[in-house]
């Protein structure tokens, strides 16, 4: 999950990249990461708030009930990585 997670941040940081090389224009993205699941028991796998991953502390860990009509601007996550 975590290497997904990190190709992820690798194809924005290209994205970033082609944006540049096309428009001439630097620009910034913000990048938080998230994991969200059904599991029964993600208890072992987070830490002790049960938000984030024991694994990764910058990956925050939702259940799908929780985020149900939430907007992705009230999801916690302290970690963010710039990209430009």
């Amino acid at each position: 999950m975590i290497a997904q997670l990190n190709a992820g941040s690798a194809w924005c940081r290209s994205l970033c990249d082609i944006i540049k090389n096309y428009t001439g224009k630097k620009r910034r993205v913000y990048l938080s990461r998230f994991v969200f699941s059904n599991h029964p028991n993600p208890e072992p796998y987070l830490d002790r708030e049960n938000k984030y991953l024991n694994s990764d502390h910058s990956i925050r860990h939702y259940h799908y009930e929780e985020v149900n009509g939430m907007s992705l601007e009230a999801m916690e996550n302290w970690s963010e990585e710039a990209i430009s």
